[in-house]
C-alpha cells in the first residue's frame, strides 16, 4: 500500500504494509505521532497512580490507627492528603490523557482511510461490479474501527497490567526490606 500526501506541511507515505508483520504495521501507522502516543502513556500512568498509592496510604492509615502510640497525627493526615491529591489528580489527567490519544488516533484513521480510499480507486470497475460499494464501505469502516480499538488495548490496557505488575513487585520488595532491617534492629 503507498500513499504520498501533504498532511500539515509533511508528506505522509504509508508504504510498509506487511501482513506477515501486523504489529509492526499497526506500530508504523503511529510513526508521526509517536510523541502524542508517549504523552497520553505518561498522563494514563499518572492518572492510574491512585490504584498503586491506594493499598500503601491505607496500609499506613490501618498502622496508624492501631498503634497511635508510635505515630503523630500529621502522618494521619499526611496520608489522608496524598490520597486526595491522587484521586483528584485523576480528572485532568484523564482528560489529557484521552485528548493525546484521540488526536493520535484520528490522524491514523484519517491516514488509514486516505489510503483504503487511493486502493478503492485504483480497482477496476469489473471489481465493483462483482463486490457491493456499501459491504466494501462497512468493511472498511469496520477495519479501520477495529484498528482503533486494537491500538487502546494496546497503549492502555497492556500498560496498565505491566505496570501493576510492576509496582506490585517493588512494593512488596520494599516493604520486605524494611521488615528486614526491622527485624536486623530488635536483633
Amino acid at each position: 500500500m503507498i500513499l504520498n500526501r501533504k498532511n500539515n506541511g509533511k508528506t505522509v507515505t504509508l508504504d510498509f504494509y506487511r501482513s506477515q508483520a501486523p504489529f509492526k504495521t499497526l506500530l508504523l501507522l503511529y510513526r508521526h505521532d509517536w510523541h502524542k502516543l508517549l504523552l497520553s502513556l505518561l498522563f494514563y500512568v499518572i492518572k492510574h497512580s491512585p490504584e498503586w498509592i491506594r493499598p500503601v496510604v491505607f496500609a499506613n492509615i490501618v498502622d496508624i490507627i492501631s498503634r497511635p502510640q508510635q505515630h503523630q497525627l500529621t502522618e494521619l493526615w499526611l496520608n489522608g492528603a496524598v490520597l486526595a491529591v491522587s484521586i483528584v489528580q485523576n480528572i485532568p489527567t484523564h482528560y489529557w490523557h484521552i485528548m493525546a490519544m484521540s488526536a493520535a488516533t484520528r490522524q491514523m484513521e484519517v491516514n488509514l482511510r486516505y489510503s483504503l480510499t487511493q486502493q478503492l480507486q485504483q480497482l477496476s470497475i469489473g471489481f465493483y461490479k462483482q463486490h457491493s460499494t456499501g459491504v466494501l464501505q462497512s468493511k472498511l469502516l469496520r477495519d479501520v474501527e477495529e484498528i482503533q480499538i486494537l491500538t487502546t488495548y494496546i497503549f492502555q490496557l497492556v500498560p496498565a497490567a505491566l505496570l501493576t505488575i510492576l509496582v506490585s513487585v517493588v512494593v512488596t520488595v520494599v516493604k520486605m526490606a524494611l521488615n528486614f532491617q526491622v527485624v536486623n534492629v530488635k536483633d
